[in-house]
């Protein structure tokens, strides 16, 4: 894991049309380990277009500060999960869905991740 140091900074995020919402900016800014903040940048990077796979690794780094700051954020687990299922990483896309699961045991669709990661192997 990147420390925080070496995280994009706001201006490298703006970088190829990637900007981010000001609010989340500027939280970023003021407070890098607001819960929920990298959790947020996460999904944004995740809804650009990303031919080279790029967007996706970094969007993998901030849901993963994102539960150093929030262990219990079932959403980042799920996300995370989904990532190495379609990387094909089944062992580490379980591991991710099982504790997601955990964390929200009425979070269905990662149930559904989780049978789809064990239907893979």
């Amino acid at each position: 894991m990147k420390p925080i140091s070496s995280m994009p900074s706001r201006s490298k995020c703006r970088e190829n049309g990637r900007r981010l919402p000001q609010n989340t900016a500027q939280i970023l800014e003021h407070n890098p380990h607001a819960p929920g903040i990298h959790f947020r940048l996460g999904r944004l990077l995740l809804s650009k277009p990303d031919p080279d796979g790029s967007l996706a690794e970094q969007a993998k780094q901030e849901f993963q500060q994102e539960l150093e700051i929030d262990p219990t954020n079932a959403g980042a687990e799920y996300v995370l999960g989904e990532l190495a299922r379609q990387a094909q990483q089944i062992p580490e896309a379980i591991e991710h869905f099982t504790r997601a699961t955990r964390l929200d045991a009425g979070f269905g669709d990662a149930f559904l991740g989780l049978g789809m990661a064990f239907d893979f192997q």
